[in-house]
């Protein structure tokens, strides 16, 4: 958990709020197949927030990784403090 702790702690107000409208959406939704994409629009729209130049860039150039990858520590750090140019 700490990983999300840190990453909710440097967030705003209203990008926590559009994490809980995100998870509350989700929940409500899996019943209805909505896609994640969706439900982002969704809380976007709500809450009047553009799409961040970090998010657009990753959505544009998606990432792979193996389970190793994802498992080593070394991978979790740069991905915890890199961000797009």
């Amino acid at each position: 958990m700490a990983p999300y702790i840190e990453l909710m702690r440097s967030m705003t107000r209203e990008q926590k709020q559009i994490v809980v409208t995100f998870i509350i959406e989700s929940m409500e939704e899996s019943r209805k197949t909505m896609s994640s994409e969706d439900l982002v629009a969704a809380a976007r729209k709500k809450f009047n927030v553009p799409e961040s130049a970090e998010t657009k860039w990753f959505r544009e150039h998606p990432v792979n990784f193996t389970q190793e990858e994802l498992s080593d520590e070394r991978t979790r750090y740069i991905l915890s403090k890199s961000s797009p140019k």
